[in-house]
């Protein structure tokens, strides 16, 4: 996250990549819930606390981690593998 976000920075863009990764991984709209996707990002560039562990952070962890692997050329699907 920190390659892509800082602390203080405007929230804009952690809405709209927030928004893209509900767009490709959650298909139902119901999956990743978007505030606490959003908390996720901003506590890991260190500008909110931690967020409780549960299944919906898990979930949102998960999707979050996808997005920035496949973005930045990280995953199978992209390097042709």
């Amino acid at each position: 996250m920190r390659r892509r976000f800082v602390a203080g920075q405007d929230r804009a863009p952690v809405i709209r990549f927030v928004a893209s990764v509900r767009e490709r991984y959650d298909a139902t709209g119901r999956d990743v819930e978007p505030a606490l996707a959003e908390a996720l990002v901003w506590a890991a560039v260190g500008e909110r606390p931690p967020v409780p562990g549960s299944a919906a952070a898990i979930v949102a962890q998960t999707v979050l981690l996808l997005s920035l692997l496949e973005d930045e050329g990280l995953t199978e699907s992209r390097s042709g593998n």
